[in-house]
């Protein structure tokens, strides 16, 4: 009796923490609105009132989807960008999101393009940020963020937010 009380207060617990929402990222669709996954609240949040509505950007083979939110910094125009590779979108590569991520060929040549990268604790399964440019994965959904004029504290929040459960 006393240990079907406690699981029974378990259960309760983990439904009211939220412990079971959904992921933001469904890694079972192969195209996505990741404009559709960041409310205009959050993204003001993260990099300041937007000076546009965010809009899709173009993205390469492999990738669900793409978003860009404009805004601005010391009154020049900004721009944070997000791409998201789901394991359904990266099938038409013949690979994974996580051997694409680890791939030895892509990441000698973002070193010698972008430097060493300082990983990132905190955002996902993990995380490298190369400047200003995030790349980071859960499971086999794979972010890139990236920001022209921003810092790299906007890009770790939204990679964060993107990882996140749906409210």
């Amino acid at each position: 009796m006393y240990a079907r009380s406690i699981m029974l207060v378990l259960i309760a617990a983990f439904a009211v923490c939220g412990c079971n929402r959904k992921p933001r990222i469904n890694g079972e669709l192969d195209t996505l609105d990741v404009c559709a996954l960041v409310t205009t609240a959050e993204a003001d949040r993260i990099i300041g009132p937007a000076n546009n509505a965010s809009t899709a950007a173009a993205h390469e083979p492999g990738f669900a989807g793409a978003c860009d939110w404009p805004f601005s910094r010391n009154e020049a125009p900004a721009r944070l960008s997000a791409w998201v590779m789901t394991k359904a979108s990266a099938s038409n590569l013949v690979t994974t999101p996580t051997r694409w991520f680890n791939n030895e060929t892509r990441l000698a040549e973002a070193r010698a393009n972008l430097g060493d990268p300082a990983r990132i604790r905190g955002i996902g399964d993990a995380a490298f940020l190369y400047g200003t440019i995030l790349f980071a994965r859960q499971g086999e959904t794979v972010l890139i963020v990236r920001t022209d004029r921003g810092d790299a504290a906007q890009i770790e929040d939204f990679a964060r937010l993107l990882f996140s459960p749906k409210k």
